[in-house]
């Protein structure tokens, strides 16, 4: 795949203690991001218990953030191109702290779903963003495992959001996991404020001349960082922010088969993710050690994220990808013939824990060295945005199976299956398109030139 992403100002100088603070926090909200998202999956059980739920209209409320976060993604993440990063950073934190506030007070069903949809703008304006954020303040030999570190930040927020869960249930009931998730959402929000500056790339694209060197060496001087004497000559064009830019020549071919690739994947990982609770607690378990067990899906993505990001420059991150793919299939049918045993659960769910994340974090990679930073943000949200249509589907056809009498690990074996599917998806892009996804396009432009 011809990967059309370019180096940055930083990209050839060493990490500064300011840069590792900045990607720290994007780590960090990422976790948060998990915490939100997961949150109604933590409160499930008890709120089906509490309002008599069906699992179609469970399925709905649980598909409705996922929903938001496709919205936000495709409306709000391009906006970054063109506005900003930081402050689309700031707007996102403040939806979520609302939309989580709102969750903690509904009454009924409807509203519930509503106050999803919006946290999930939220999470999904935010998340191409930080993408985009991270691969920018990185230099070329950290952006790899950098963006692995951030996208696994997402499922430690999980880890840790399933442990407080568990025990905010027991204490106050499932509201109150939206009430901790609304105030580390604010505190987030503060932080950001006060430690998150703008992107030099943004700065940079922004520019009115070569000699327009203020907004690049404000962040530059916050980083430690030795200023710049001039802009290069040639410089990236500024983007719209919307998400037509991802499908224009010559970005057409790569993001409709990323997307198509990633749609498959979501659909997998968001149904085990959104009700492996629900389906243990079908099976038999009761509601706490369901709810511990899935935290052991996020401890597995911890270790299967990190060890993607380790091996994608020694084996290279289509092998990765494809591999971490087709093998969490294998895995759902394993799960699916033998059933959530408790003697081994625990091992299974991790493994397929870290393969769903192994691909995730590959995804997220690959969009990263696929686009320039003009459109960076933009080709992240249209993919992670549009992708979500999978997300999305993955409850409802978890609802609606299960509403139609199919046993818990046959909804498993049936969806599993995607993933496998997006495998084969790489690999035909793999064989018809050169160069491999492995490899970093030469940058179209220059550096600033330090002073």
């Amino acid at each position: 795949m011809d990967v059309k992403g370019s180096a940055g100002i930083l990209s050839d100088l060493s990490m500064t203690r300011q840069q590792w603070m900045v990607v720290g926090l994007l780590i960090a909200l990422n976790g948060l991001d998990g915490f939100d998202v997961l949150a109604i999956t933590f409160a499930a059980p008890a709120v089906a218990v509490e309002w008599q739920l069906p699992p179609t209209a469970l399925g709905i409320v649980l598909s409705a953030g996922l929903a938001g976060m496709m919205l936000g993604s495709l409306v709000i993440g391009p906006m970054s191109d063109r506005l900003g990063r930081r402050p689309v950073v700031l707007f996102c934190l403040a939806v979520m702290a609302a939309g989580t506030l709102w969750s903690a007070a509904t009454a009924d069903i409807g509203l519930l779903a509503s106050s999803r949809l919006l946290t999930g703008v939220g999470i999904g304006g935010l998340l191409p963003t930080m993408n985009a954020l991270v691969a920018e303040f990185s230099n070329t030999k950290h952006r790899d495992l950098n963006l692995s570190l951030m996208v696994v930040g997402y499922p430690v927020g999980g880890v840790i959001g399933g442990l407080i869960s568990a025990h905010l249930i027991e204490v106050g009931g499932w509201r109150m996991i939206f009430y901790a998730a609304s105030a580390l959402s604010l505190l987030g929000l503060v932080s950001a404020w006060k430690l998150l500056p703008e992107s030099v790339d943004f700065e940079q694209q922004r520019a009115s001349s070569t000699s327009d060197v203020d907004g690049v060496n404000r962040v530059l001087a916050h980083l430690k960082q030795r200023l710049a004497e001039s802009l290069p000559v040639e410089r990236p064009e500024r983007q719209r922010g919307t998400l037509f830019g991802a499908f224009a020549a010559p970005y057409t071919r790569g993001t409709s088969v990323i997307l198509a690739a990633y749609l498959l994947h979501a659909l997998n990982l968001y149904f085990f993710i959104s009700w492996l609770p629900k389906l243990l607690v079908e099976s038999g378990w009761s509601q706490p050690a369901a709810i511990a067990t899935a935290t052991f899906l996020n401890l597995g993505a911890i270790a299967g994220g990190v060890l993607c990001g380790a091996l994608s420059h020694r084996l290279g991150l289509d092998a990765v990808l494809i591999t971490a793919l087709g093998t969490s299939s294998v895995l759902a049918v394993i799960f699916g013939v033998f059933g959530p045993s408790p003697d081994f659960a625990w091992i299974l769910i991790a493994v397929i824990g870290g393969l769903h994340q192994a691909g995730v974090v590959g995804f997220y990679a690959l969009i990263a060295r696929f686009y320039p930073p003009s459109l960076r943000s933009t080709g992240a949200g249209a993919v992670l945005g549009l992708g979500r249509g999978g997300a999305v589907c993955g409850p409802l056809l978890g609802g609606a199976f299960l509403a139609a009498n199919f046993q818990p690990q046959q909804v498993v074996l049936i969806v599993g299956f995607s993933s496998a599917l997006s495998a084969l998806v790489l690999v035909s892009l793999r064989s018809t398109t050169a160069p491999s996804i492995n490899s970093e396009a030469a940058p179209h432009r220059r550096a600033a030139k330090p002073s």
